[in-house]
C-alpha cells in the first residue's frame, strides 16, 4: 500500500512539474532592425507609387555586374558603403580562392521586388528614376579544376541594386 501512494504521489508530482515548466516560459519577440528605406539624393523626391522593374532590364544588369566580377571594374559598381569592399577584391583576386578561369552566371530569379523608386535630375544623365532593386537569384560559379573537370557550383543570393533609367 505504501509503495502504491509513493508511485502516485510521484506520478502527479511529474504531472505537476510538467505543467509548472509551461507556465514558466516566457514570450521574448526576436529583435528585428527598424526597416530603413533610402536616403533620397538632393534633387530628387520619392515617388508615391512603386513600379515593378522590367526582369530583361535586371538580368541586363546582373550580367554586366557579373562580366566584371573578377576585374577592377567590380568597384564601380559596389556602394561607397560596401561592407569590406576591398577584401572582396582581394579575395576575388586570389587563385586558391577563386580559380582563374571561373565566370558567374545567373540561372534564374527568386525574387525581385522594386523597394523605392525615386525622380530627379542627374548631372550625368539628366532626368531619371532610380530604382532600389531587391533581388534574389540563383547563380552559378562554373570553372575548369585539374583534378575534377569542369565544375558547376550553384547558390541562391541576395543583391540590392540601384537602376537608373533615362526619361524625356
Amino acid at each position: 500500500m505504501r509503495k502504491t501512494i509513493i508511485i502516485v504521489f510521484m506520478f502527479f508530482w511529474g504531472s505537476v512539474s510538467l505543467i509548472n515548466a509551461d507556465e514558466m516560459r516566457k514570450f521574448n519577440p526576436i529583435r528585428t532592425p527598424v526597416r530603413v528605406a533610402a536616403l533620397v539624393p538632393a534633387g530628387f523626391e520619392r515617388l508615391p507609387r512603386v513600379l515593378p522593374i522590367d526582369r530583361k532590364q535586371v538580368l541586363s544588369a546582373m550580367n554586366e555586374l557579373f562580366k566584371s566580377w573578377r576585374g577592377p571594374q567590380l568597384m564601380k559598381f559596389l556602394s561607397e558603403d560596401f561592407f569590406d569592399k576591398d577584401i572582396l577584391k582581394d579575395s576575388l583576386n586570389n587563385p586558391v580562392k577563386v580559380p582563374p578561369n571561373a565566370r558567374i552566371r545567373v540561372l534564374s530569379f527568386e525574387r525581385l521586388q522594386t523597394i523605392q523608386q525615386m525622380i530627379g535630375k542627374d548631372e550625368e544623365h539628366g532626368n531619371v528614376v532610380i530604382s532600389i532593386v531587391l533581388v534574389t537569384a540563383k547563380t552559378q560559379i562554373e570553372f575548369n579544376d585539374v583534378n575534377e573537370g569542369f565544375v558547376r557550383l550553384e547558390g541562391v543570393n541576395d543583391y540590392i541594386l540601384e537602376i537608373k533609367e533615362k526619361i524625356q
